[in-house]
């Protein structure tokens, strides 16, 4: 695990490699001793981020282009004053029943 994360592997890929959760891949990693990379998007990240998404592409594909989740790269857009479009399939988490 430590080497596929330190050549480059997000650690949701390593835990889709050996069939772990990511959280129990950074446990290991931890453990290990890895050098852990930072967490989130630079700022060459966000820019590219930026440049995806206000050419058409979700946020699930700007995300999987930066192997970073879709709300990661929601979050850092907003922050940079990124206006976001509405969702193509709203939550139904508050479903009215007819």
């Amino acid at each position: 695990m430590v080497e596929l994360y330190e050549a480059g592997a997000s650690a949701r890929n390593v835990g889709r490699e050996v069939g772990l959760h990511r959280d129990a891949v950074m446990r290991h990693l931890r453990k290990a001793g890895a050098r852990l990379r930072r967490q989130g998007l630079d700022d060459a990240q966000i820019a590219r981020a930026r440049d995806l998404y206000l050419s058409g592409q979700t946020l699930a594909e700007v995300g999987a282009a930066l192997g970073t989740a879709p709300g990661t790269v929601g979050r850092y857009l907003r922050s940079h004053g990124v206006e976001l479009r509405p969702p193509l399939f709203p939550s139904t988490s508050s479903s009215a029943k007819e």
